[in-house]
């Protein structure tokens, strides 16, 4: 494995790791490859509620008991300040919110309309069909350089890239799975550049509800979490800020999620609809990837999300589509995870269509 500290590396630059923005209105965002100014807490706490029900998904089919659930928008969307008889005021106020709200995810959702259909004919035609030699190439590119990140699809990724998706940058992993994690890392033979965490991170909050600490401690476990990371591999660590993350504060547009049994897939090589990044090649265990795997379709499904009714193709809806890019330098594994994205669509039967990708002979 290749190590590099070198300064060279593409970097985030943003130096406020603890304090959120004061400014309470989060911007109107265009769906593209720069980054955008995200202002407010980031939709991502849904990650805080593991436990907890979601009485605003009944229209897809019940998630399974241990899967997260999104957290109510009143607790993360801009209010004004209104006296308390000053009813009528915050209805209209409260109404107006979501209408920006919906408008936003239309937008985004139409933004990646045409991404999305070319990535649905993999369900009728295979990679070589559907996309480029030198797309393929590109995606399963042998000469990147890694980066551990968070699975969320607002994290971006630097040109040149890979990045290692999982909860948190590994926030969420015991001190066993966390030594499992960096060996995987470490056996992959890439280089790694650096170990980012990023504003507003809902598994570090989720972590803290875990351990009995104050949500107000979540960028600290960030903070140390990459720190921890990064001395571990001996990389750089950086910190991704609200200005530069893609998307909208208040909503994830993910439109796909992805799996990769190889370690080396770049879905925005293939021009794939933004997605939620689990790195199966790294995960220390099967069972801590279906735990994530269920907190992505929860919050894609979700308020904060693009919403269950847009999926259910029974309410006229598209499916989130569920990635899986198997490895068959690892049948065994690949398999494995094989059970587990088809246990989690079950759940789901309106809601998620499952895409298998062969990586080809040159994939790790």
């Amino acid at each position: 494995m290749h190590l590099s500290k070198d300064d060279s590396q593409p970097t985030f630059n943003c130096t406020n790791r603890t304090k959120e923005p004061a400014d309470a209105h989060a911007p109107r965002c265009r769906l593209q490859p720069a980054a955008f100014c995200l202002r407010t807490g980031i939709a991502a706490a849904a990650l805080c509620l593991l436990a907890n029900g979601n009485e605003n998904n009944a229209d897809a089919a019940s998630p399974p008991p241990a899967a997260a659930t999104a957290t109510d928008p009143a607790a993360h969307a801009p209010h004004a300040r209104l006296s308390s008889d000053d009813t009528s005021g915050k209805m209209e106020h409260m109404s107006h919110t979501e209408h920006d709200l919906t408008k936003e995810k239309d937008q985004l959702w139409q933004a990646q309309q045409h991404a999305y259909e070319r990535a649905l004919l993999l369900t009728k035609k295979p990679l070589q069909e559907v996309f480029s030699e030198k797309e393929i190439a590109e995606a399963f590119s042998q000469t990147i350089t890694l980066f551990i990140g968070c699975m969320d699809e607002r994290v971006p990724c630097p040109p040149g890239m890979k990045k290692i998706g999982i909860g948190g940058s590994g926030a969420l992993l015991t001190d066993a799975q966390l030594e499992l994690f960096v060996s995987s890392l470490k056996e992959l033979g890439f280089t790694i550049g650096f170990v980012s965490d990023h504003d507003g991170c809902g598994a570090c909050k989720l972590y803290c509800q875990q351990h009995d600490l104050p949500p107000e401690q979540a960028p600290a476990v960030a903070k140390d979490t990459a720190h921890k990371v990064a001395m571990k591999i001996g990389v750089s660590e950086q910190h991704i800020g609200f200005d530069q993350m893609e998307g909208h504060a208040d909503i994830h547009h993910a439109r796909a999620i992805t799996i990769d049994c190889c370690g080396n897939f770049r879905p925005n090589q293939l021009g794939l609809p933004s997605t939620f990044e689990l790195t199966d090649a790294v995960y220390p265990d099967s069972a801590q990837l279906e735990a994530e795997l269920n907190v992505a379709v929860s919050i894609a499904l979700g308020d904060h999300g693009m919403g269950a009714k847009r999926f259910d193709v029974t309410q006229g809806g598209e499916p989130l589509l569920l990635i899986l890019v198997e490895n068959p330098k690892n049948p065994e594994r690949t398999a494995a995870i094989n059970k587990i994205v088809d246990k989690v669509a079950a759940n789901y039967p309106n809601a998620i269509k499952v895409i298998r990708l062969q990586a080809p002979a040159s994939a790790k």
